[in-house]
This record gives C-alpha cells, sequence and structure tokens, in this order.
C-alpha cells in the first residue's frame, strides 16, 4: 500500500463541517432580513399613510363588511401605482373596475397594481371592499402617481381624507355617488404597527374582470336542498329564481372547475353565510368552512375573493335569489389572483379562541330556528 496523507472527509471532523453549515445558513439568513429591508423601505414612499377601519366596539366579535372610498383628480395621465393590504380581506376597485383581492397573512407582502390603464383625465374614485368575520381589522393602501415626463410625484394614502360606506349605495363603485355622505374612518397606527409587517412585490397588471376580460361561466347542473337526499336537476337559462330553497343548499358543477364564484341575495341586509367547497359533497359537522359569505347591506350580491378549485359548494345561511356561477379566467389572469389559505392570528390583541367561531355560531343558530323551508317543497321542473 502506497504511502501518503489519505484525503480527509466531512465525517473525519463531524465538528467543522457543521460549523460551515450553520454559518452558512446565518449569512443566507442575514441577506433575506437584508432584502427584506430593502423592500420595506421601498414600499414606503410617505410617512403619512396610517392603518384605517370603521369605528366602533370590536370586542364583541361581530362580523363587519363596508367599503373605504376615495375620489381624486388628476390633469394627465402618466403612471399609477397602487399598492394595498387589508386584515382579513378586501376586494378593490377602480373607477368602477375590480383589479384584484386578497387578504393579510403574517409577515406577508402588501399587493401592488399597476392602475394606469384604468385612470382617466378628472376625477377618479378607488373603492375598497372589506371584510372581517370579527369585526376587527386594518386597511392600508399607497397610490403613487407620476406623470408622463416624470417631473413631479404624488401619492394619495390611506388616512382620514378616505370615507367609510357601511352600506352599498347605487353608483357608489361607478363614480356618481358624492362620498361627503360617508363616515370619517378610524386610525389606527403607522405601518408597521402590531402585528402587522410589510415587505413588496412586483408590480401587477390590473384584473379588468368587467369589461376587458370575458370569463366562461359554469353553472352548478344539479341541486340538492336541505335536509333531502333528492337531487334537482337545475335548467338556469329556464329557471331564473330557486323559489322555496332555505338557507343550506348544495350545489353540484359535475365535473372540477376553477374560478371565482359569485351569486345574488335575496336578502339585502347583509346577513352572514357560510361556503364550503370541495371535490366530495362538504360535511359541515366534520369540517371548518372555506370561508364566510360576507356581503355588504344593501348589496344584493356577493363575489368571492378567492380562486378556487371544486366541484361542489355548499351555501349556508345565505339565500342566493338567482343562479350561481363560477367565472372561469384565463390562466394569465389565475396565475394573479390570491389562492386560500388560513390566519388566525387577532388584531390588536382582539383574538377570538379560534377563526370564525361567533359568525359561525350565529349563522348555525339563526337557521336553526328558521322555518322558511320545508322537507317536502320541491322545486319546478
Amino acid at each position: 500500500m502506497p504511502s501518503g496523507r489519505r484525503a480527509s472527509a466531512w465525517h473525519d471532523r463531524p465538528v467543522r463541517f457543521f460549523v460551515v453549515v450553520f454559518l452558512a445558513s446565518l449569512l443566507i439568513a442575514g441577506a433575506e432580513e437584508l432584502a427584506s429591508r430593502i423592500r420595506t423601505s421601498l414600499f414606503e414612499p410617505v410617512s403619512d399613510e396610517r392603518w384605517i377601519w370603521a369605528e366602533g366596539a370590536y370586542d364583541e366579535g361581530d362580523a363587519l363588511a363596508f367599503y373605504a372610498a376615495r375620489d381624486f383628480e388628476i390633469e394627465a395621465v402618466g403612471t399609477a401605482r397602487l399598492a394595498l393590504t387589508a386584515d382579513e380581506t378586501y376586494l378593490v376597485y377602480v373607477n368602477g373596475y375590480r383589479v384584484g383581492a386578497g387578504s393579510y397573512r403574517g409577515w406577508s407582502p402588501v399587493d401592488e397594481y399597476d392602475i394606469s390603464p384604468l385612470l382617466r383625465e378628472g376625477l377618479n374614485r378607488i373603492v375598497v371592499e372589506l371584510r372581517s368575520s370579527r369585526g376587527a381589522g386594518g386597511f392600508l393602501a399607497v397610490l403613487e402617481l407620476m406623470p408622463e415626463d416624470q417631473s413631479t410625484r404624488s401619492c394619495i394614502v390611506s388616512d382620514e381624507s378616505w370615507r367609510i360606506f357601511r352600506r352599498y349605495e347605487p353608483g357608489l363603485l361607478g363614480g356618481w355617488t358624492q362620498l361627503s355622505g360617508g363616515e370619517i374612518p378610524k386610525l389606527w397606527h403607522r405601518p408597521p404597527a402590531g402585528r402587522w409587517r410589510l415587505g413588496s412585490t412586483a408590480k401587477r397588471q390590473p384584473n379588468l374582470f368587467q369589461s376587458a376580460i370575458e370569463p366562461l361561466r359554469r353553472l352548478p347542473l344539479r341541486l340538492q336542498q336541505q335536509h333531502s337526499s333528492e337531487w334537482h336537476e337545475l335548467q338556469w337559462p329556464v329557471l331564473r329564481r330557486v323559489p322555496g330553497v332555505g338557507p343550506h343548499q348544495l350545489y353540484d358543477w359535475g365535473r372540477v372547475v376553477e374560478g371565482l364564484l359569485s351569486f345574488d341575495l335575496i336578502s339585502a341586509e347583509g346577513q352572514p353565510g357560510l361556503l364550503y367547497v370541495g371535490l366530495e359533497p362538504p360535511d359541515p359537522e366534520q369540517q371548518r368552512p372555506d370561508t364566510v359569505i360576507l356581503p355588504v347591506p344593501g348589496r344584493r350580491h356577493w363575489e368571492d375573493a378567492y380562486l378556487r378549485r371544486f366541484r361542489y359548494a355548499l351555501i349556508v345561511g345565505a339565500e342566493p335569489y338567482s343562479r350561481v356561477e363560477v367565472d372561469v379566467l384565463p390562466p394569465r389572469l389565475t396565475d394573479k389572483l390570491p389562492r386560500p389559505h388560513r390566519d388566525q392570528a387577532g388584531v390588536f390583541g382582539l383574538e377570538p379562541p379560534r377563526s370564525y367561531a361567533k359568525v359561525e355560531e350565529d349563522v348555525w343558530k339563526r337557521i336553526g330556528s328558521s322555518s322558511s323551508v320545508s322537507e317536502s317543497e320541491d322545486l319546478p321542473r
């Protein structure tokens, strides 16, 4: 056997190996922290933005849905970047177009949209539908406006200049309702505040759901009533309403669909409901709701904020007036849409025992005492 020193392997000196791995991990973590700080500083172009919300008592944990709106004027259309986030959920409209949706997660980045194509010379309006299953929450926004010559930059931020509307009014989204009738918002704190920490994401083009993109609408094929094993075949072009259906309905699309669920409501009082979805018929006794249906009072329409993949949808406590449908969007848009997640942390110490606990109990208590649906009631064929 030839003489000489044998090359050392990692298992000959385990301490040195693990020290090197540990130091490399620290370097990577430090680089990520530095990148996060840089991104955060890029998000905060001004120092006046505040977390805002509707005034009220939040210790009861009652579900809440309302609008925050802001008008602004521009002399010429340049570039416009809107950065925003909300706890729990938001849907944002610019000049009547739905731009996007999302919700807050711990240490999550803000959502950014390039809304330049939606702006016009003169008066413009941003309306944000805000939802919280526990009542408490926060909304933060910064709109950065830059003229074409890039001479001056102006910013519009979430502050006391916004107006809160607890009830839907015709013309609010479109821009012909005056904002002078709204409430002054409650100011929380400047970011970062409490558990709210922010980063930044790359700019995203606005999603023009209402006119620029015409989605493919998938209608359910069958409907099952509350406490009934019988399925009813649906013919939506003929059956515009679903009379006699109570607040516990199971819809079947016949195959897996992926898109945004929406429906019109019988009641305009904004009573909350529960939504369960799945590839198999959901069992509310064995699983939690996928989301809480929180309509704004006065608006007989509800749109899901999340892209979901399912075949069956169980709607509890909310009563659709007419057809339930899923908007199936092009792949280039679905990549930009938020997908469901769960985050049970509270806001400023207002943390319930479990997420959606109170609103779940309220919905089931309400439908438990309801006698509006008879088990023997059938749908018209």
